[in-house]
């Protein structure tokens, strides 16, 4: 782990009983025990802006968390506003965990006290606490599911090549190599891969037969390796087929399905039960931080899906 630099004298100080406070605010973070919390609170950097300070460019994919303890910040997209930040909100999160590349633009309205958190110290603070890097990825989960990402399903992907498998059991070479097919886990490191590989089980599923139904718990996530999964909600349908994860996002969360999932051809995925893949995070972070950052892609699209798809109402209305 990369030495942490000091905190430079010129910033505001901030009492050791404060920062705690105020960081369990950071998303994720309000159950982590106090100790926990201290690891976070050693890479918070506090900030004073002036009145109309820029805080974030637009264009610019940004590179922390900020935290507002006291002010407001103004926070626009392409010149509407978002949101007015102020104390207790945290300030770009979705858009900083995907590495998204248009960020935001983010102005002090007002004199206003903020901390940040730079993603490279972000995943320091990971690999010393996975618990908040499990408690990050939960909160995610339930935000997708509060944002009806299910809604928003992004079927733009181009999609593997049809596979096909023996009718054997898949050995462990190949789940490696099915679970690098996935995009959500092809930059995570070989290892990571392959003790990933080594607890994911088998599932095989008839055409018309369920992977799971609405309302079912959800203990796993779901790598498809061949065959197409169809996945409904509300009447609404969309495909999934080799190299797709599918049902993570409930998993995060704990939730149950909130969709049905049915094979519509013969179906063949890899099963990873969710204590498992948290189990694996403690010697192999970057899984946790791939999966982090697809699940935040995932929100932010249906985020943005769900505006446009509400100023395309109101310009109609007019």
């Amino acid at each position: 782990m990369r030495e942490r630099p000091p905190k430079p004298t010129s910033i505001p100080e901030i009492g050791s009983v404060e920062l705690v406070v105020a960081l369990r605010r950071f998303p994720g973070a309000a159950e982590l025990h106090a100790s926990e919390l201290a690891v976070l609170a050693s890479v918070a950097r506090p900030r004073r802006l002036a009145a109309r300070e820029l805080l974030a460019r637009e264009g610019t994919a940004p590179n922390a968390i900020v935290l507002v303890l006291e002010g407001e910040v103004a926070v626009r997209r392409r010149g509407d506003l978002v949101e007015r930040a102020r104390p207790g909100s945290a300030i770009g999160v979705l858009e900083a965990l995907a590495r998204d590349p248009r960020g935001l633009e983010c102005v002090a309205e007002e004199p206003a006290l903020v901390l940040s958190v730079s993603l490279e110290d972000l995943e320091d603070v990971f690999e010393e606490v996975p618990s908040f890097l499990v408690r990050l990825v939960g909160w995610v989960g339930r935000l997708a599911l509060q944002r009806d990402v299910y809604h928003s399903a992004d079927v733009s992907r181009v999609h593997a090549k049809p596979v096909v498998v023996p009718d054997r059991p898949l050995d462990l070479v190949e789940r490696i190599l099915h679970l690098r097919n996935c995009p959500a886990f092809a930059k995570a490191t070989i290892d990571a891969v392959a003790a990933l590989a080594d607890v994911a089980g088998e599932v095989r599923v008839a055409p018309e037969d369920a992977l799971w139904r609405r309302g079912s718990p959800s203990t796993s996530i779901f790598v498809i390796v061949a065959g197409e999964l169809e996945v409904t909600l509300d009447g609404a349908t969309h495909a999934m087929h080799a190299g797709d994860l599918a049902g993570q996002l409930e998993a995060f969360a704990s939730a149950p399905h909130p969709t049905d999932a049915v094979a519509r051809s013969p179906l063949v995925a890899l099963s990873i039960e969710r204590e498992a893949l948290f189990d694996t995070w403690e010697d192999h972070t970057d899984l946790g931080v791939e999966l982090l950052r697809d699940a935040n892609s995932a929100v932010l699209r249906a985020t943005r899906t769900s505006r446009a798809e509400q100023r395309s109402i109101e310009t109609a209305n007019r």
